[in-house]
């Protein structure tokens, strides 16, 4: 027999019928003390156990539970296999001083218990004259560590429970059962041994636990290391202390059932590789993730994960997983993702779930992120920020996506996403505070655009303020609803941003103003179910309604493809070199003025005519230089004009119109309006005329250049034209054209002309071979006219012309009279007849 000369070994204390022999290769055998109520109780003053092993001799006592407690000072190192001989036993390894496991297995064994806590019994009868004597182990001092050498054993469960645990090594737990429970408990605690449950008993509670009041603010009671790592049917860690946490940098694998993490405190992940093939839930006081030694931190599992703390949850550089596929993309296995959490920050997150994910949090933010769901993806939050690419990140996006269901966001402050990508099949619904839908700058300096797509329902937008789109793309296959105090579409200086309603319509409704600035704004035909949707169409604004061109390269545009767009507002409505179009009707209904207009930059001196004259005579003949400029001014936006077009008739009602420099043109049907007060339409000119001469005795040299155009005060309808101003109507420069009938009602119906400047230059005459040339510049009247080329024009009121024409295929009627100050005409700006000999020669 061979007896260790230390007290490393196993020692009784001598308080229990226990003894301990070793064979000759170090091996130790322990007979356990009988048992009472199936309970073996045996003190030690050490239990160590060395590669060699030690083997519990249960066949004589037939205990069910085997407690071994160290009541000496030493704490246990279990390095080699602890066996039960004879009927199989539920073990339990007891020493407040603590316990390293490095090498250690067990065998034969049903449930394990190891502990850092202290022995008490808790009798009571069971059934009439049957006492059960269960185990209380109070634990609040002592490590338990876990060593590169590890622990293994095919175990119904194993408990570790100490006031600290650190695993450095691998925990693998053979049994193959979703009830095999590998439970790790750090903190103060009392934990109760049911020891009424066999040894074969995979079903039954073991082991229940009551937490202590203890507070331990900060500390790490329970530490993975990176070389940890735990493998078991199913997982536990509890954190019994206030305020305590755990730190995982190693691998959690619940390989049949379920994982679950509970900490009051903080859990840090970093590399962490946690999964389940069942359910994965965490509880703690914040969490925050990183990638570690072991590369990204990894959490998942086949069916639901729910991750929930009461403080922040910031998660970089991590995979979360609920649910599995096939190799073929189909699902595998549903599983939801749902968050709970205080203040979270996402970095470089991958998120999947075959069901749905819900992230509930105090605010969002994320960068870098991807997040799809299955199912519906919905977020509750105070705030959302969905920022865009950064340096750190490089061009990483946001990309968050429900592929067969919707994505909701209900948040009672701000909502923003920058350079974010966002999916929802079913539909995408975001309700907010304050909305914001912009670009960002990507790494190049490229704007990087959010986009809002749903392929197979409708996309709704709604806030209690305002709502934006700088340089975003809002795409629906059903309808684009955006309802808010204040609308803003606008682009982001390189590209507009668009909202388009693929097959269904666009409604738009503002208790304020909507602003759309060089961005389209599409729809194809109403919702019939929707009884506020009027058309492909439809703005409604307590405030203005704008629509706005800012540059050549990005239009301000309205279009409705298959049906009417009409747009109500309180106030103004302005179509400023823009495009508002109707492939069926167009109807404006304005509380203030329609102005459909172009921005005209004035030229210096307001384009006045700026004449010079350096010219002498001497002996009858002229010598020196004249001419003349005028400036037109040019156009705050080359070449583009305001467009009103409607292709099944059109129905303007306001407080009146200003069409300055625009067009509006009724492709087919008929042309209604009415305003309360007064019609201004006007064309502008820009360009410039030049006429310069310059004569040297014998000869003059005459040049003249023109540029001019005129833009707009157009109105043209295919079908009959019925406008009223009870204001009058004033047509400087324009055109009035029907090819139906034209009725006009107004107290004063004006047509003013404007000048139309063109030139001719010509070399004749004997003196053209001394280099004589000789030019004109002509001002003809032009505009100010109204033409009903099917029908009769009817001018109910008094009808001024003043260069301006009034015509019709039928008859001019004016109930009033017609007043004409002068008819148009054409004539030369400046005489210009060259002195010298008789003028036929020149000319």
């Amino acid at each position: 027999m061979y007896l260790p000369v230390s007290a490393a070994g196993i020692v009784v204390d001598g308080h229990t019928a226990t003894s301990v022999t070793y064979d000759a290769a170090g091996k130790a055998t322990v007979r356990v003390a009988a048992p009472y109520a199936g309970v073996s109780y045996n003190g030690y003053a050490s239990f160590s156990v060395d590669r060699a092993g030690a083997v519990l001799d249960n066949s004589s006592a037939n205990a069910r539970t085997i407690v071994n407690e160290v009541t000496g000072s030493n704490p246990s190192l279990i390095q080699g296999a602890i066996s039960v001989n004879g009927a199989r036993a539920n073990v339990i390894l007891a020493n407040p001083n603590g316990i390293t496991v490095d090498g250690g297995s067990f065998i034969n064994t049903g449930h394990v218990v190891l502990s850092t806590g202290t022995v008490s019994f808790n009798d009571f009868l069971s059934a009439p004259g049957r006492v059960q004597r269960d185990i209380v182990l109070s634990t609040s001092q002592g490590q338990l560590v876990i060593g590169a050498g590890g622990l293994t054993g095919a175990m119904l469960s194993l408990d570790l429970i100490a006031r600290q645990l650190s695993v450095q090594g691998p925990i693998t737990n053979t049994f193959g059962s979703a009830t095999a429970t590998t439970r790790l408990v750090g903190g103060n605690s009392r934990a109760e041994v049911n020891t009424a449950v066999a040894a074969t008993d995979n079903f039954s509670q073991y082991v229940s636990y009551a937490s202590g009041t203890q507070t331990s603010e900060g500390a790490v009671l329970v530490d993975i290391t990176p070389l940890g790592s735990i493998s078991s049917g199913r997982i536990e860690i509890l954190v019994t202390d206030k305020g305590a946490g755990v730190h995982m940098a190693g691998a959690a694998l619940a390989t049949v059932g379920d994982f679950a993490l509970q900490a009051d405190g903080a859990v840090v992940m970093g590399g962490a590789n946690v999964s389940a093939k069942g359910n994965l839930g965490l509880q703690a006081g914040s969490l925050s993730t990183a990638a570690g030694g072991n590369g990204l931190t990894r959490i998942g599992a086949t069916g639901n994960v729910q991750l929930q703390t009461t403080g922040a949850l910031d998660l970089s550089d991590t995979t979360l997983a609920a649910g599995t596929r096939n190799a073929d993309g189909s699902v595998a296995s549903a599983g939801d993702l749902v968050i709970g959490a205080g203040a979270s920050h996402w970095a470089a997150v991958n998120a999947t779930a075959t069901g749905g994910i819900g992230l509930t949090a105090t605010d969002v933010v994320a960068t870098a992120s991807t997040v799809s769901a299955q199912q519906n993806l919905q977020i509750t939050s105070n705030t959302l920020q969905l920022a865009g690419p950064d340096a750190q990140r490089g061009t990483a996006i946001n990309q968050w996506s429900s592929t067969a269901g919707a994505f909701n966001v209900n948040a009672t402050g701000d909502v923003s996403l920058a350079g974010a990508q966002i999916q929802g099949a079913a539909g995408i619904g975001i309700n907010a505070a304050n909305l914001r839908l912009a670009s960002a700058p990507g790494t190049d300096a490229t704007p990087v655009r959010t986009q809002l797509r749903s392929e197979g329902g409708n996309v709704s937008l709604t806030s209690t303020n305002q709502t934006q789109l700088i340089g975003a793309d809002l795409t629906a296959a059903g309808n684009a609803i955006v309802t808010a105090a204040d609308v803003v579409l606008h682009d982001d200086g390189a590209q507009g941003s668009t909202l388009v309603a693929v097959n269904g319509g666009v409604r738009i409704s503002s208790s304020g103003d909507i602003h759309n600035t060089g961005s389209l704004i599409q729809g194809k035909t109403r919702d019939a179910s929707d009884s506020a949707m009027l058309g492909a169409v439809t703005l409604t604004a307590a405030g203005q309604v704008v629509n706005l061109t800012d540059s050549a390269n990005r239009l301000g545009i309205v279009f409705g493809s298959d049906d009417d767009v009409v747009i109500h507002s309180a106030g103004d409505i302005t179509n400023q070199a823009a495009r508002i179009i109707s492939n069926g009707q167009l109807v404006l209904q304005a509380g203030g003025l329609i102005r459909n207009q172009i921005v005209h930059i004035d030229a210096p001196a307001n384009g006045l005519t700026q004449s010079y004259d350096h010219e002498n005579n001497l002996l009858g003949l002229r010598h020196g230089t004249s001419g003349y400029d005028i400036n037109f001014g040019s156009l705050a936006v080359p070449d583009q004009v305001a467009d009103l077009v409607a292709d099944k008739g059109m129905t303007l009602q306001a407080a009146g119109l200003k069409n300055i420099g625009g067009q509006i043109l009724v492709n087919d049907g008929d042309l209604h309006a009415h305003f309360s007060g007064a019609v201004d339409n006007v064309a502008l000119q820009t360009g410039a005329v030049a006429y310069a001469r310059k004569c040297s005795w014998l000869t003059c040299r005459s040049s003249a250049t023109s540029t001019q155009q005129s833009w707009g005060g157009l109105i043209q309808v295919a079908g009959n034209f019925d406008l009223s101003a009870d204001g009058g109507i004033a047509n400087t420069g324009g055109r009035w054209l029907a090819l139906g009938a034209m009725t006009l009602t107004a107290p004063t119906v004006r047509g003013d002309s404007l000048s139309s400047y063109s030139t001719l230059s010509v070399q004749r005459g004997w003196k053209a071979w001394l280099g004589d040339r000789w030019a004109q510049v002509y001002a003809t009247d032009s505009g100010g006219s109204f033409s009903a080329n099917g029908g009769a024009l009817r001018i109910n009121g008094q009808l001024v012309l003043d260069g301006g024409v009034a015509s019709a295929s039928e008859s001019v009627v004016a109930g009033d009279g017609t007043v004409t100050i002068r008819t148009p005409q054409r004539d030369p700006v400046v005489a210009s007849h060259p002195a010298g000999l008789t003028s036929w020669l020149w000319h």
